[in-house]
């Protein structure tokens, strides 16, 4: 399986210009019973038409500011960078998340290469 994403920059669809995409595919193999399979998905930016602040604070100091956001608990903790990137790509679901579409012609041959 394999995923890739990208910004749809020209469309014969111009609604669809601006928008992310992601394409997933599985490759099932030449000689597999199982045909290769695709889905695929199209996503619209995030409007944000606001700004969350404490509203017991006229001018909230902390409005705009970045963290890094770890567990306490776990010494080897990563974490993240907050707030955290909105931006749907390749790494925002699961492989195992996609459901693949039903064809009724299974014609042609997806090949996944590292």
């Amino acid at each position: 399986r394999a995923v890739v994403s990208g910004l749809v920059k020209d469309s014969s669809i111009p609604s669809l210009v601006g928008r992310r995409f992601l394409l997933t595919v599985e490759d099932n193999g030449d000689n597999s019973k199982e045909p290769d399979r695709l889905t695929w998905g199209l996503y619209a930016p995030t409007d944000k038409d606001w700004t969350p602040s404490d509203a017991e604070w006229e001018k909230d100091p902390g409005v705009g500011l970045t963290w890094w956001a770890t567990d306490a608990e776990v010494r080897d903790d990563a974490g993240y960078a907050m707030p955290r990137d909105e931006t749907v790509d390749e790494q925002t679901f699961a492989l195992p998340a996609y459901a693949f579409v039903e064809f009724d012609n299974n014609a042609g041959d997806i090949v996944v290469r590292p």
